[in-house]
Parts: structure tokens; sequence; C-alpha cells
């Protein structure tokens, strides 16, 4: 219990982290959105579509193979790793820049050409960063992660704000995307032990391709899920009906990125630290197991409860949505999250990031009904359909691959979701049939019913699994 409560005090560190790396663009859309015409914002939302694209298609997590590496070669494997840092990020950004017509025409901005371009150089920036910082956290060592975080954060939101004031226009996302880079890059830099090197003739560089290359795929996958839908929806809406649905997204699903990076460091390095004791990190798989439902049920009762209202207040009325749209944003994020812990930490630990990218890609299945619906009916109901048959998808995928894996924890897991699938079900129903949309006491008491209701049911089924796999020892 004692390493529990000492694990725990210092996931407030990386909640610190996260919430500024994922509140950042929240502050960000506060600005724009009430700085831009919709038209500029549309735009910016585009550019900022795109390059989130580049990264996420490509991103091939090379600090966790780091983290994985003997600590003895701790310094050979990070060298290797920038290595292969440096490589993506010259292949990504001549990609960024060979495909800025493209992506500018696919929004229908093929003035704003040059700022697409001009994402190339952000990414070749970022290739240059110390991973030391991002490593740190195998040893639960969060504090250089949040320096850095804060200094590449607010260089690039206090640049944007002075380009947006200025100018009114979207070149200020592109502004803030090259602070935010420099700043990141600088920071890493200066906070790191280590110094920066580059070793490409090393075993460990091959290993590192080898544990890198598949997670393209898996990139691939996530990029689908996480963004695809914002192309189908400039594509075919235009960069105004983009802009409102960005913020929409931005408001509801987007933060479920934070959820994920706090959950993934968390349990990647408490399933990491008890490999050796057979017991406590099977304890440690049950209790993920189980708390993940909730988790994925509480955020969507949440979504359900305030999403309009929130987005309403902080971006302005013009952003609000239909109810039904409300409901799809809340499926769309409880499948979500359930496909992410313990089901990622535990591919992750047995180094099978093929059945991730398999299970990631699956999602493409969404983007594909997405589209076809938004050529028939041409509403964004369309578009959110899509992403949720792609979070089903991906969710089916990984559990069937992750099943053997899980043990005891597949029982955990699956009366758990459907436990919580069934509290989301009811929530929607019920402020449906109570005519509570627009009544926020009502769907406050609804919700929040539900959510203590299950929580207390968690709780109870949890706790031995909280004694066993964060008692005494390690």
């Amino acid at each position: 219990m004692q390493r529990f409560v000492s694990v725990s005090g210092k996931g407030l560190s990386l909640f610190a982290t996260y919430a500024v790396e994922y509140g950042a663009p929240f502050v960000r859309m506060i600005i724009l959105s009430h700085a831009l015409s919709l038209t500029e914002l549309g735009t910016a939302s585009a550019l900022m579509v795109t390059y989130a694209t580049f990264e996420q298609v490509t991103d091939i997590a090379i600090f966790r193979f780091v983290y994985s590496s003997p600590r003895e070669k701790f310094a050979e494997a990070l060298a290797s790793a920038h290595a292969l840092s440096l490589l993506r990020g010259v292949f990504v950004g001549a990609l960024a820049l060979a495909l800025a017509p493209f992506a500018a025409r696919l929004f229908g901005s093929e003035l704003d050409v040059q700022s697409f371009r001009l994402l190339g150089l952000v990414v070749f920036l970022r290739s240059f960063e110390n991973l030391e910082p991002r490593v740190a956290e195998r040893d639960y060592q969060y504090g250089p992660q949040l320096k850095l975080n804060l200094i590449s954060n607010g260089l690039g939101l206090l640049v944007m704000t002075g380009v947006a004031l200025a100018t009114r226009s979207h070149a200020a996302i592109v502004a803030s995307l090259l602070a935010q880079s420099l700043g990141a890059l600088l920071a890493s830099h200066a906070l790191s032990k280590q110094h920066y090197r580059l070793v490409f003739r090393s075993p460990f560089f091959k290993a590192g391709w080898r544990f890198a290359y598949p997670l393209m795929f898996n990139g691939l996958g996530l990029a689908t899920t996480a963004l695809g839908d914002r192309f189908v929806v400039g594509a075919f809406f235009g960069v105004e009906t983009l802009a409102i649905y960005s913020v929409s997204m931005l408001a509801t699903v987007i933060p479920i990125s934070f959820v994920a990076k706090v959950g993934n460091s968390l349990c990647q390095a408490a399933l990491y630290n008890a490999s050796a004791t057979r017991p406590r990190f099977v304890a440690r798989l049950r209790f993920m197991a189980r708390l993940t439902p909730l988790v994925a049920a509480s955020y969507g009762l949440g979504i359900v409860a305030l999403a309009n209202d929130v987005i309403g207040l902080v971006f302005g009325k013009v952003f609000m949505v239909d109810y039904p749209i409300i409901v799809l944003l809340a499926l769309g994020a409880f499948f979500k999250i359930a496909h992410l812990e313990p089901l990622i930490s535990l591919l992750l630990h047995e180094f099978r990031t093929a059945a991730l990218a398999a299970a990631n890609l699956s999602s493409i299945s969404g983007l594909v009904v997405g589209a076809a619906l938004s050529l028939l009916s041409r509403s964004l109901g369309s578009a959110l359909l899509g992403r949720l048959v792609g979070e089903i998808a991906c969710l089916w995928t990984m559990f069937t691959l992750a099943a053997e894996a899980m043990g005891e924890a597949k029982r955990d897991f699956l009366v758990s979701g459907a436990a919580a699938l069934a509290a989301l079900v009811a929530a929607c129903a019920l402020v449906f049939i109570l005519h509570a949309e627009g009544a926020l006491t009502m769907r406050l008491a609804v919700c929040g019913t539900l959510a203590l209701l299950f929580a207390a049911w968690t709780a109870v089924r949890t706790w031995p699994f909280v004694r066993a796999g964060f008692g005494k020892g390690e």
C-alpha cells in the first residue's frame, strides 16, 4: 500500500506534465476562436490537423525503446534513438514539403500552400530533441518533462497570441508551431544530463528500427482514428464547418490523448516494475482491466452532462451542437478509452508492436464508413458515426490480439466494460426521455448518480487487486 501511495504521488507530477501538454491546445483554440474569423480559424484547424497527421503517422515512439533497454547500455541506446529520430525528421519534413500543395487543395486553401510547406520545418526541428527527459519517466521522474512542456508550450502560446492579434490570420498557428518546436528543442538539451550524440553503427540502432517501424503502421491507424474524420469534414463541408467540428472534438475527444498519455506512462511503468513477480504482475493487470471501464464511462457521462455548456461558455454559442452529436461524441470517447489500457501497455511490454499496429489500422474501417455516409447525408453526424465504427473495430481487434496475454484479466475487462457501457447508454436514454438536453441540473443529476453507483461497484471489485498489486515490496 505504501508503494501505491508513493506511485500515486509521483503520478501527480505526471498529471501536471500532460495537463500542460494537452491543456495548451485548449488555450490555443480559445484564443484563436475569439481572435480569428470562422474562415481563418478553419484554415488554422486544417494546418493543425495536417501537422498532427504527419507526426502521428510516423510516430515511432523511439524513446519507449530506450525505456526498455538495459540500464548499463543507456547512453548507447539513447544515442541510437537520436539517430533514428533525426532520420525520421528528415524523411517526414521532406514528405510534408512535397505534400503541401495536395493538403492545401484538399481543404480548399490553395492560396495558403506556403503555410502548409512550413509544417515540414516544424517537423525537422523536433527531430533534434534530446530524448533523455522523456525516458526518465521509467523511474517515475516526470519533472524534466514538465519543465520541457512548460517552456515549449508557453513560448508557442505567447508567440501565437502576438501574431494573432497583429494579423488576425492563420499565420498565428504557423508561428506558434515553429516557436513551440524551437522551445522544445532548446529545453530538451538544457534539461538533459547526457550529451546529445548520434550513433548509427550500433546494435541498438538496428534493434531500435525493428522496434520502431511497425509503429509507423500503428501511427497510421491512430491518425485515422484521431484525425481522419477531420479530413472528411474539411473536404466535404469546407473550412468553416471544420472550425466548428474541431472545437467540438477538442472539447470532448482530444482530452482523451491526455488520459492516454497519463494512463500509458503509469501502466507501463507499473507492469515493468512488477514483471519479476508473477502474482504482483497479474494483480496489477487485473486492477487496470477493471479500472479502465470506469474511466471510460465517467468520461462519456461527463460529455453527456457538460459538453455543450462548456463549448458555449468557453468558445461561443456558434460552436454548440445538437444532442445526437453529443451522444455520438460520448460513445466514441467511451470506446476510444476502452481500448487504451491495459491493452496497449501489455502489448508494448511484450514488444508486440506489430500487433498494436494491426489493431489501430483496423480503425480505417471507420474512415471509409464516415466518408461514405458523408456522401449520402452531408451531416457532421455521418463523420462521427464513422468514427464510432472505427473505435469499436479497434477495440475488438486489440482485445482479440491481447486476450491470451491478459489471462484472468480478460474476464475482468469484459464484465466491467459491459457494465460501463450500459451505464453510459442508460444516461443517454434518460436525458432524451426526460427532455433534459437543455436542462443542466437534470443532466448532472442523471449522469452524476450513474457515475457514483458505477464507481462504488468498481471500487469494491477492484480493492483486492490494489492490495495485492501495490502492497509491500516491488
